[in-house]
């Protein structure tokens, strides 16, 4: 009866082991495609550090360096672009998309300047004066921080 005991204390422990490892592989992956890039890393480092599998624990370090890279590339890239360094802004929101498709902020900021340069090429494309003023116009009222902001006002 006592060995009984044990087993069933045994895989009541690694059920709740195993739950708890799930769990923990789940929430890290939320982080990473929230772009919580410090919270994935230092779950992937844990869950790496738990596993006694070599397969497994290499996966995770694997992970955890990707998050790291992102981070890298989210920190350069928000840098650029409170600078005002759009064209490098740009192209780290775009290197950070390839290690995470669903990051935010990388998102947001793309559609944005891809929404500012159609916006401005209707102005550039239009041959009448009129409505290119309007187009102008509405441009600045569009984009108040464009990256074409000092040409709609020449």
């Amino acid at each position: 009866m006592i060995m009984v005991r044990r087993v069933i204390i045994l895989f009541t422990f690694l059920a709740l082991s195993l739950g708890i490892y799930a769990q923990s592989d789940s929430v890290a992956r939320k982080q990473f495609a929230s772009g919580k890039y410090q919270d994935a890393i230092q779950l992937y480092e844990m869950l790496g550090s738990m596993s006694e599998d070599d397969a497994v624990r290499n996966k995770y370090y694997r992970l955890a360096i990707t998050a790291k890279v992102a981070a890298d590339l989210r920190s350069k890239a928000d840098k650029a672009y409170k600078e005002g360094d759009m064209e490098s802004a740009i192209n780290y929101y775009r290197h950070l998309l390839e290690k995470n498709p669903n990051d935010p902020k990388a998102k947001k900021v793309i559609e944005e300047f891809e929404s500012d340069d159609m916006d401005w090429n209707m102005v550039l494309e239009s041959q009448n004066p009129t409505e290119k003023l309007n187009l102008a116009k509405t441009y600045l009222q569009k984009h108040a921080n464009g990256v074409h902001i000092s040409e709609a006002t020449m």
